[in-house]
């Protein structure tokens, strides 16, 4: 799944003027120079065949979005969300942001962004 959603997000003019091709699975390499993203799988969940979802299996995903400013990781976050949200693309029925939030990590001089979307 990281493929498809690494795939979509390249495919974004907004989000490829902003960042290239830095999106890495998991953590981005500490000599990448940022803006950059990171992805990984929070868990995958699966619903209940009764309701709408018809029991899709879906997986939420983290994607982070991490730059030196909070202007710049913003900025990549508007352009990720814009680019996932209710959106269908190659091999995905359905993504769908849930969640967004500004957390800076430990490191008081990163930015990060973090999106909070499910794919089905």
């Amino acid at each position: 799944m990281f493929l498809k959603i690494k795939s979509m997000l390249l495919a974004s003019p907004a989000v490829q003027g902003l960042i290239g091709e830095k999106i890495y699975p998991g953590a981005v390499p500490d000599s990448e120079k940022l803006p950059a993203i990171s992805a990984w799988r929070v868990s995958t969940r699966f619903e209940d065949p009764l309701d709408d979802a018809g029991g899709l299996q879906g997986q939420r995903w983290q994607i982070n979005c991490l730059s030196m400013t909070a202007m710049d990781a913003n900025a990549l976050a508007d352009a990720v969300e814009m680019t996932m949200h209710r959106k269908r693309f190659a091999g995905v029925q359905w993504s769908q942001v849930e969640n967004r939030m500004d957390d800076p990590p430990s490191d008081i001089h990163i930015k990060r962004s973090i999106i909070d979307i499910v794919i089905y």
